[in-house]
């Protein structure tokens, strides 16, 4: 689940970004929660954010001192300003801040700043947890090839490595809680991610060669997908 927040004083600026927001990701298979903040001190009350749309000029604690507050926190926020005056933007520059929107905000603008953190947060910020009671290990979603299943359990496949991580959750759980993160349940033996398809064509060929089959009455589906998937990633 992402967590995003917009902050705002102006009631009106939050629903029109609310709105873009909800239309932006619609398409993107992410589960997410939109919180809305009229100001500072509401946002800094509450757990952090994965992604911020933040007003500048606020009364009291305004955009440029939740910034730093974040900062100093070691917060793990994007942030992308919403301003009136871009004058105040060399004084907002910093860790966490993806870019800057000037009001009003258009759609295609948004969609354009938008895109970079919604990529950071699938990159960096997603992981799953596999193991048991004694052992556990973290492991990015961004590094998972494919999953293959193993019985009523699953083999994960990662990034770089020769052999498997066992789970001892089904592939179906697996296939349903990656869905929203460019991941497809091509077959009923395999979920696959779109970052490591070569192509598809008779079967799901990987960029490291391995070929995954794929079930003929979900391929024109999943063709659609990853061509939308590829598309987003050369826009």
């Amino acid at each position: 689940m992402v967590k995003i927040a917009i902050c705002d004083d102006d009631k009106q600026a939050r629903e029109i970004l609310v709105a873009y927001c909800n239309d932006y990701l619609s398409t993107k298979y992410m589960k997410y929660q939109i919180l809305e903040y009229a100001s500072g001190e509401e946002l800094l009350q509450d757990d952090y954010p994965d992604i911020l749309l933040l007003d500048i000029e606020m009364k009291r604690i305004n955009g440029i001192l939740v910034k730093e507050i974040l900062e100093k926190m070691e917060a793990e926020t994007r942030i992308l300003f919403i301003t009136n005056h871009l004058e105040n933007m060399p004084e907002a520059f910093g860790r966490g801040v993806f870019g800057f929107l000037h009001k009003p905000v258009n759609y295609s603008d948004f969609c354009k700043s938008f895109t970079s953190l919604y990529e950071d947060v699938l990159n960096k910020s997603c992981y799953i947890f596999i193991g048991n009671s004694l052992y556990s290990e973290k492991i990015y979603v961004k590094d998972i090839v494919y999953i293959q299943a193993y019985d009523k359990y699953a083999k994960i496949y990662i990034r770089g490595r020769a052999d498997y991580k066992f789970s001892n959750r089904c592939l179906g759980e697996w296939g349903r809680e990656l869905e929203c993160l460019n991941f497809v349940r091509c077959h009923r033996s395999f979920v696959v991610n779109f970052a490591y398809i070569a192509g598809i064509k008779k079967d799901i060929e990987l960029d490291c060669k391995k070929h995954i089959p794929v079930s003929r009455k979900l391929k024109r589906q999943i063709k659609e997908r990853y061509k939308a998937y590829v598309w987003e990633k050369i826009r």
